[in-house]
């Protein structure tokens, strides 16, 4: 069974994150997913723009406590080659509509993948893994916003509304929920309608000049490492997994 759906029309694709019981929660299965749709989107020369989304109440949010209880963290090694975090380039634009719930792993995976994102009245983001006592993600932000901003949403783990994502840059548009997908599909199908070698030559230039460094890339994902295999972050994911009665918040 995937968890990811991929369907395409005319030069848009829309990749949909399709695990709603379960909020879209992120497991290995998803990663996997989520890697195959977008080697299959950059392989194909006649998709020139992705919506990224997920079916439901949520976009995605955040990690399968109950698998991560039982085998650990999803994403500690490379999926394929171009992977859910974005550490390969994938130089066609990618937009994601943002519906519900947008939290650790789904608020990475807008930071890493989304060239453009696009968010519902009704989202919610969070970073909430420092909170569970493992390193939080932070490189993508920390180029994206003040330091003291990045410094807040990953110490705080407190949520923040769509409008305060848009205030921090975090978004670039904040719609009615039910205009979500019009303005998303509208938007990619004026992307897709420039010239192609264009559009993926002004998205290399514009990764170059903000990417991530080598060395925080390196320091950022010993870390995570060292830290979400620690015992105690296992016996917590496990006792938060017996008690819980849906995905993390």
């Amino acid at each position: 069974m995937s968890y990811v759906d991929y369907a395409k029309k005319g030069k848009v694709v829309i990749i949909t994150m399709n695990r709603p019981e379960r909020l879209n929660a992120f497991g290995r299965e998803m990663a996997e997913g989520l890697a195959d749709a977008f080697k299959k989107f950059d392989n194909d020369p006649e998709a020139l723009v992705a919506i990224l989304t997920g079916a439901g109440r949520a976009f995605c949010s955040g990690v399968d406590v109950k698998e991560y209880s039982k085998s650990g963290p999803p994403f500690l090694e490379p999926l394929t080659v171009i992977n859910p975090y974005g550490t390969a380039e994938l130089l066609k634009p990618i937009i994601a509509a943002i519906n519900g719930h947008c939290l650790g792993a789904g608020f990475n995976l807008i930071a890493m993948r989304a060239d453009i994102r696009i968010a519902a009245q009704s989202a919610i983001f969070a970073l909430p893994e420092t909170a569970r006592g493992i390193v939080t993600l932070c490189t993508p932000f920390y180029h994206q916003m003040p330091r003291a901003i990045a410094m807040e949403l990953a110490l705080t783990c407190e949520n923040i509304t769509a409008q305060r994502a848009y205030e921090l840059g975090l978004v670039n548009k904040v719609v009615p929920d039910k205009e979500l997908m019009p303005t998303t599909r509208a938007m990619a199908e004026k992307i897709a309608g420039y010239p192609p070698m264009a559009v993926r030559m002004t998205k290399q230039t514009l990764m170059k000049t903000t990417e991530v460094s080598r060395e925080a890339t390196i320091l950022e994902t010993y870390l995570f490492k060292e830290s979400a295999t620690s015992d105690a972050v296992a016996k917590g994911m496990k006792a938060w997994a017996d008690t819980a009665k849906k995905p993390l918040h």
